[in-house]
């Protein structure tokens, strides 16, 4: 079975495939085929699984209706949230989401220094915009007062990186009670 022998948008899967056979009348050997199925596009395992992965990380929700977000979460509106989807006869597209689930108190998880003192890696307890921002934007005034101004953060998942500008460094002092 191909592709072509399904109708409509309803595309040849092997998922859930069975085989036949038959003794050829010429030499007496056993042929046998992979009889596939036909399953609409978006109901492949490989579209289903594509569509797990890349939401993996969203948690859509609508502001407008209470109790959408699982305990210790809070919808939150976004005009940038986008959540893959698959339609019949148009195929993965991204559609716009009214909101995403965020925890209800956003915490800084930990904070870790690099080595040779010049950048700090922050792990927050949700995902943020991923990209590079002045890091004015990200922290409050105190703390982009210590990494100096003009400096930029990189905010990739769960984790803000920064640090001071170029050739400076944090001079951490310890002490010992």
């Amino acid at each position: 079975m191909k592709d072509s022998d399904c109708a409509g948008t309803s595309k040849c899967s092997m998922d859930s495939s069975s085989q036949s056979c038959s003794c050829s009348s010429t030499d007496g050997q056993d042929r046998c085929e992979l009889l596939g199925t036909c399953v609409e596009y978006c109901k492949t395992k490989a579209v289903v699984q594509q569509l797990a992965d890349a939401n993996r990380q969203v948690v859509v929700c609508d502001p407008f209706l209470p109790n959408s977000c699982t305990s210790g979460l809070v919808c939150q509106p976004s005009s940038t949230c986008l959540e893959l989807t698959c339609q019949p006869g148009a195929g993965i597209k991204p559609v716009q989401c009214r909101g995403l689930c965020l925890p209800a108190v956003r915490l800084l998880m930990s904070a870790r220094f690099s080595h040779a003192g010049n950048a700090v890696a922050v792990s927050l307890n949700t995902p943020a915009k991923s990209g590079s921002y002045p890091c004015s934007s990200v922290f409050e005034m105190g703390t982009t007062t210590t990494l100096g101004g003009g400096a930029t953060c990189d905010v990739s998942e769960q984790t803000v990186s920064g640090g001071p500008p170029r050739g400076c460094r944090f001079w951490i002092m310890c002490c010992c009670w």
